[in-house]
Order: structure tokens, then sequence, then C-alpha cells
């Protein structure tokens, strides 16, 4: 239920096609708007139903695994309770049959960053590691029957896919939480809520595991009195006497008693506090399985960050473009807006998710010379912003198409234009991953 356009159901569908099973896709969206995904299953015996569901498949069925997104209230997922059919997931279903350890890494920013970091300076040691859940790559299910019990499988979680593993009370052999703020409110209605679900990560863990947690998060550094196992910290505010922090500009390791320089903040190509944080995060994660500092330190060096996020797109006549799609909600932005070191012009608004922009608004009246809008959250951050009084200059638009165009007119030599849009993309985008493509089509296609 819930084919999606991130590899989960493609991955799911393929590695139970090979088990024998007779697998049924359904979806509510059209086969166009699904292209990506269906094209990787052609061939497959694979019965299809889109553009809707129907209610015999629910009924009929002898189980069933439903896409994270798919709301927990769907009158379908009711009708199959009713039954007594299963309801399962991808991602649950890898946690019981994956052979190797598994490190589970979330938060409301900076988990797919420190995702690929952690898998970049794991690679560098020589041992299998595998990279997957919510990052947007192929599913690891397709890639099971490959993994060996040496291996190392390093898995982004949702809050969509924690929540689900509640049912089969299991949480990764390493949890890490980089930080939490309100986020998807829109699905998990309340921030407890929304914190329980992002709480499953360590929720089963045991004695002999092991928790890396951000020590500058209040929420996330209450979290350490229901750690089960060992607690690894990092900081970029404090010398944590476990883990990794920041001292007089450098990255330093510290494990029993010992501290290691890893190396100068700027030698790293991301820029921003946030993404210090996710570095941190990252060594506190490999020191804590005995990788040597060096080690760490190289991979550091040449990451060069993941698409969509505060990506760096061109420089035309002068002025920068920064691509930071995967910024969907205010956190995030105010984050990408505090990288920003001259005069800035974002481009924001999107989907509601029904978060609060009060904290967003000072930060862009502050850190902004004017400020594009345009989705379904236009006229609420507008009023947010007038309420600030004296404010950037701000302008509406109907598209993304229009909003670069205007940052280009609006823009000086020496400034730059953030795509930062503190908002999801489903009120115009079919995901933030099609959003920022657009985003560096439109960009690139400016007069120079």
């Amino acid at each position: 239920m819930g084919l999606g356009l991130f590899g989960g159901g493609v991955g799911l569908t393929k590695f139970l096609v090979r088990q024998g099973a007779q697998v049924t896709v359904t979806d509510l969206r059209k086969e166009t708007d699904l292209q990506e995904s269906l094209s990787a299953l052609k061939k497959l015996p694979v019965t299809y139903k889109l553009s809707g569901h129907a209610e015999a498949d629910f009924t009929q069925a002898e189980l069933i695994f439903v896409n994270p997104a798919v709301p927990k209230e769907s009158p379908y997922l009711a009708l199959a309770r009713k039954q007594g059919i299963p309801l399962d997931t991808e991602i649950n279903l890898f946690f019981r049959l994956c052979p190797c350890p598994i490190i589970g890494i979330t938060g409301t920013n900076g988990k797919t960053t420190t995702t690929a970091l952690t898998g970049a300076i794991l690679k560098k040691t020589g041992r299998s590691v595998w990279v997957g859940g919510n990052i947007g790559q192929d599913s690891l299910l397709d890639k099971i029957e490959k993994i060996s019990a040496g291996d190392l499988a390093i898995l982004e979680l949702s809050s969509f896919q924690l929540e689900d593993l509640a049912a089969i009370k299991k949480s990764p052999w390493l949890s890490v939480v980089t930080n939490l703020q309100p986020n998807h409110l829109d699905r998990h209605k309340t921030m407890a809520a929304y914190t329980g679900a992002k709480k499953n990560i360590i929720s089963y863990q045991g004695s002999n595991d092991l928790t890396v947690l951000n020590a500058d998060d209040p929420e996330v550094k209450k979290w350490s009195s229901e750690c089960a196992g060992k607690i690894i910290w990092f900081s970029r505010q404090e010398e944590v006497t476990n883990g990794a922090f920041l001292r007089d500009n450098t990255f330093w390791l510290r494990q029993t008693g010992q501290t290691d320089r890893i190396c100068l903040a700027k030698e790293t190509r991301l820029p921003g506090d946030f993404n210090q944080e996710n570095i941190l995060a990252a060594a506190a994660i490999a020191g804590s399985i005995g990788i040597k500092a060096e080690m760490i330190a190289s991979a550091i060096r040449e990451f060069k960050g993941v698409e969509h996020r505060l990506e760096f797109v061109t420089e035309k006549k002068g002025v920068k473009y920064y691509n930071d799609s995967i910024a969907t909600n205010p956190d995030a932005t105010i984050a990408a807006l505090n990288a920003m070191t001259g005069p800035t012009i974002l481009i924001a608004g999107g989907y509601d998710k029904n978060l609060p922009f009060d904290k967003l608004a000072p930060v862009i009246k502050q850190k902004t010379r004017s400020v594009i809008l345009l989705g379904a959250t236009a006229g609420k951050i507008e009023s947010l912003l007038k309420k600030q009084g004296e404010t950037a200059e701000i302008t509406r638009v109907s598209s993304l198409n229009e909003a670069v165009q205007t940052g280009q007119q609006q823009s000086r030599q020496g400034d730059t234009v953030l795509f930062s849009p503190a908002c999801a993309s489903y009120d115009m985008f079919r995901n933030f991953a099609e959003r920022g493509q657009l985003f560096k089509k439109a960009v690139q296609e400016l007069p120079r």
C-alpha cells in the first residue's frame, strides 16, 4: 500500500516477488506520477491498482505492507484490521531479517547528512557497509541476501518509520539522535506523539547497545535517563567526557580518558554550525566502534555533502545560489540562514504541516534583504513577517520558476539566493527531491 518514489516500495516489491509472493501494489497516485518506481519494476509479475484503492484488496490479502507515509487512520487499514489481516512495513521486515548490526540515525534535522557521512567514514575501514532507510536510496531489503553477519547497516530513520518499530519491539544496536524540534505535526498532531515515535529508536535497546546523543539539545539530553546501554555524546558547546566535541574551531574525539584531535573545522566542505553538529555526530558514532581519529578526519575532508542539503548550485553575475530543498521545517531554514555570511534573498514556502513559524520570522528579518514566498504557507509566513514591523521586502509568486527569476532581479553582486522552503513540497511537487531538481534547473537557465 503506497509504492512511493524513494525506493522502499520498489525494494520491498522485488524482495517479495523473489520469495514467491503474489504481489498487488496499490497507490492513490496515477501511473504518470510513479514512473520512476514503475519502470524499476517492469517485467515483474505484479498486479497494479493505481489512482485509488479497492476495498477487496484490503479484505482478501494474507499480508499487507504499508508505506510509512500512509495515514494510520486510513479506512482501508481499518478494514484490514477488522478482518484480522496483519500489517507490516519494509523497515520492520528489514530489522527482522538483517543478519548484521544496525546503526539507526534519527532527528528532526541533520539525519541524512549524518547518515551519509557515517557511511563514508565506515567504508574507509574496508568493512562492507550498507546505507539505506529514509535517505532516499534503493531499499536495503532488496539486497538482504548479500548482507553478511560481519557487515554494518546504517539506516536513516524517520518518525514515520520509527512509529511502527514498536510493533516488533526492536531498536538499533547503535542508536543516534541528532536533535528534536517540532515537525510532522500534521501527521502526529502533538509534539508528545512526535517525540514518542522518535523515542522508539532507544526504547528496545539492551545493556550491550550504544546510544549517541546531542548534548546541546535540551530534549535529547533528557533521553539519557531512559537509555539502557552505553551513552556517547557529541557537542559544539562543551567538552564531553566520552564522545566528540568542538574546541578552538577543531573537532576532537575523547574515549576512555584519551583525547585525539580529528581536524580543523575549516577543513570540512560543509558550511554552517548545524553541519558541525552533523560531523560531530558521525565522529562520535565512528569513535564509539573503534575507528581512529585520522581515518575519521580523512573522510570528513573528502565529504562533499548531500544533494538538496545546502547544496551550492552555481554563481551567476556575482550571485551565489544554494539549494536547500530538504529544509521541510522552520528550524532547518533557520539553520541554513545562520550559515549564510553575506546579504541573502530567501525563497520559502510550501505545503502546510501545521508547524509554527514564530521562530523563523525574526531570523528572516535579521538575516535577509528580501524574501520570496510561494505555496500554501506563503500567506501565513507573510503575515508573521509583517507582525515583525519593518522587515525584509516580501514578494509573493505563483511558481518556482518565477521565484528564481525574481531572486535574480532583486539580487546584487555579492548576494546569495537561498532556496530553503521551511515546508514540505506536496502542495506543488511530488517530493523535496523533485522540488530541488526544478530549482537547480531554473537557476541554470538564468542568463549569465
